[in-house]
């Protein structure tokens, strides 16, 4: 049975803010069960990059995700899931976990196929959250210390842990406690 595969890119830097430039693929059955599921409302969300192609076509360029961006949508997900007056230390862990690995994952993809990493891509609109929020300040840190021309990360164990215990120590003076 042949499937349907379409790669989209969130691109909407003001509103989905940490998941902008994160590639993903998702398998539909069929072209009329892609356009069933995802009215235009949806759609002006996200870039569609490719559709009807390959795994191995999907696979090749959700691999140009840049490495930075697994970061962010990371970020996005522990603030999201945060309670309001605290925070899961087991949460910031997976996410950075899953982040790691989808990088490290990509990253020996582009090597095996000569990819290079894209020097075009989105990046969180940081002025666009409110001025002390923990988004804003965790972002901003990415944007100064982790963010290189080609969105990859230089160093990436310790940039993540170094990353990890700056959320962390923002979310504590921010009045959050880590559970």
């Amino acid at each position: 049975m042949d499937f349907y595969r379409v790669v989209f890119e969130h691109h909407k830097k003001k509103y989905y803010g940490g998941e902008v430039g994160t590639r993903f693929t998702i398998t539909y059955k069929n072209k009329f069960d892609f356009l069933k599921q995802n009215p235009l409302e949806v759609m002006r969300d996200l870039k569609i990059l490719a559709r009807g192609i390959s795994s191995e076509e999907a696979e090749d360029l959700v691999s140009l995700t840049p490495e930075v961006c697994h970061l962010t949508r990371a970020v996005k997900t522990i603030i999201h899931s945060a309670g309001k007056d605290s925070v899961s230390l087991n949460t910031i862990d997976w996410e950075f976990d899953i982040a790691q690995n989808n990088i490290r994952h990509q990253r020996e993809h582009r090597q095996k196929k000569g990819f290079i990493p894209r020097s075009d891509f989105p990046f969180v609109d940081v002025d666009s959250y409110q001025e002390y929020s923990v988004q804003k300040i965790v972002y901003g840190y990415i944007k100064d210390n982790l963010l290189t021309a080609d969105g990859t990360i230089n160093d990436l164990d310790k940039s993540v842990t170094d990353l990890k215990k700056f959320m962390i120590d923002t979310f504590i003076q921010e009045g959050s406690t880590i559970v």
